[in-house]
């Protein structure tokens, strides 16, 4: 079902994505360009139009991978915490044709200044929407950097980490309250 906020009523629709889509409940998605994305169990975006006429499957650059938006264009990224430690961040140029673009890739072990430790892990959290700027965490210290300048600033050096959710602000129009 599909719900719509100018009606103010749910639509029950068929899902075009195939009997094999499993979006779960705690998988990425992003509202981008009057589309509604969301990150599967078997390496894709799923997409649906916010009018519920167009559905489309985009398959990810990387087997797991995160996804975010950033200057208007849908991104992923995938961080393999070992051995290298390395970021790759992609971006869907191609949206009819599915093709991603390699967009950069970094070492993250000098992001942060220093070697790997054992048992040591990674996580990028979010990307910034309007600059080339993402945001890591080793769970001790939180980073941005900047993909244009290869800049690196310190947010936080907390040895308490906590799990962060980026604050995206809505700019939907509210609706009257006499609809």
């Amino acid at each position: 079902a599909v719900y719509s906020s100018e009606t103010g009523r749910w639509t029950s629709m068929k899902s075009e994505w195939g009997p094999r889509t499993i979006v779960p409940g705690y998988a990425d998605f992003i509202y981008l360009n009057g589309t509604v994305h969301f990150g599967t169990l078997n390496s894709s975006i799923v997409t649906l139009h916010i009018e519920g006429r167009i559905w489309k499957e985009i398959e990810m650059p990387h087997m797991a991978c995160s996804i975010g938006q950033s200057l208007g264009c849908l991104h992923a990224w995938h961080l393999n915490n070992s051995p290298d430690c390395q970021l790759s961040v992609w971006v869907l140029e191609d949206y009819d044709r599915g093709n991603w673009t390699l967009k950069h890739t970094v070492n993250v072990l000098g992001l942060f200044g220093r070697h790997c430790r054992k048992d040591e892990t990674y996580e990028m959290m979010a990307i910034h929407p309007k600059y080339n700027l993402i945001f890591l965490t080793d769970e001790e210290i939180t980073i941005s950097y900047d993909m244009d300048n290869q800049k690196v600033h310190v947010i936080s050096t907390s040895k308490e980490h906590e799990c962060c959710v980026p604050y995206i602000p809505c700019f939907a129009k509210w609706l009257s309250v006499g609809r």
